[in-house]
């Protein structure tokens, strides 16, 4: 999106010094920690508020990961639960699915440290 702003330069210098703004902006923003994170789509980022700390590309950036649906999060008592469904080739082994539901396990864990257990459900990906 930021470099389509740059073709407001069409529209004059008013518009071309937005688009500047705009990408001064996100990049203040997307950065953590000199570690790109982008404005997730849980909601509009209001400026000066917190980003949405979730974000579906921690289990889709998982090799052998084609798709998830059926994410739940849930708390009882202090402990805070997780599911979701997971999405892998049809081809795959039953062994190398699970060690792909564990990879997930383990990124979802440690980037989301809160989170104290996480099921996966392991399931078809459906193409069409």
């Amino acid at each position: 999106m930021p470099e389509c702003l740059f073709e407001a330069h069409l529209a004059g210098e008013k518009c071309l010094d937005l688009a500047e703004e705009t990408l001064r902006f996100l990049i203040a923003v997307e950065f953590d920690n000199d570690l790109y994170s982008p404005v997730r789509s849980d909601g509009w980022y209001r400026r000066n508020h917190a980003k949405a700390r979730f974000d579906e590309r921690v289990m889709t950036n998982v090799p052998g990961v084609e798709g998830f649906h059926a994410l739940r999060i849930r708390r009882s008592g202090p402990f805070l639960f997780a599911e979701a469904h997971l999405e892998v080739d049809k081809m795959l082994t039953v062994e190398r699915a699970h060690q792909i539901a564990e990879e997930v396990e383990d990124t979802v864990k440690k980037r989301f440290e809160k989170i104290d257990t996480i099921s996966i459900h392991i399931g078809v990906a459906h193409r069409s």
